[in-house]
């Protein structure tokens, strides 16, 4: 199942309503499993998109070391141990903004895509895909190795806007 914003970016804009609150991670999860409810939003997407604000808060510790056009490539300290991961945001009229990552076919990125995530930067709405480095495979990702490896998911997303 496909789970996408409406191109309207109603969703979005209620869950980032929600997300730029002060409230804490307690309230915040609260205010949209009810938002969700009221929308009519899936209960799996719900769950999907409360977890992933619970694991990742990309608004600390985010380091933009390029932007490409409207893309957007950020790497950050993971929370678990000492190594990076990777991320792109991606524009709205992209074909895979909305969509949750293991829904997303055809990436070759260490470990998989294991982050997709709807975000306000720079007042713009983007859809931010990641890896993570915290597999018993991966080793000790450097930020330069982190930035390598986010390169090459940019080029592989670049590539499917014209699908």
């Amino acid at each position: 199942m496909k789970l996408k914003f409406d191109k309207s970016g109603k969703y979005l804009t209620e869950f980032n309503k929600i997300l730029e609150s002060k409230g804490n991670a307690s309230d915040n999860m609260e205010m949209i499993s009810k938002k969700c409810e009221e929308l009519g939003v899936t209960e799996e997407f719900n769950h999907r998109f409360i977890s992933e604000y619970i694991v990742v808060d990309l608004s600390n510790d985010i380091d933009i070391f390029k932007r490409c056009g409207d893309y957007i490539l950020m790497t950050a300290p993971c929370p678990i141990k000492s190594t990076h991961n990777g991320y792109v945001a991606v524009p709205e009229d992209h074909p895979l903004f909305g969509i949750y990552y293991q829904s997303v076919d055809n990436i070759d990125v260490h470990g998989d895509l294991t982050f997709s995530r709807a975000f306000k930067i720079d007042n713009k709405n983007y859809w931010v895909f990641g890896f993570d480095t915290n597999h018993i495979y991966s080793g000790n990702w450097s930020k330069k190795d982190a930035e390598k490896e986010t390169t090459r998911l940019y080029k592989q997303l670049k590539k499917m806007e014209s699908v």
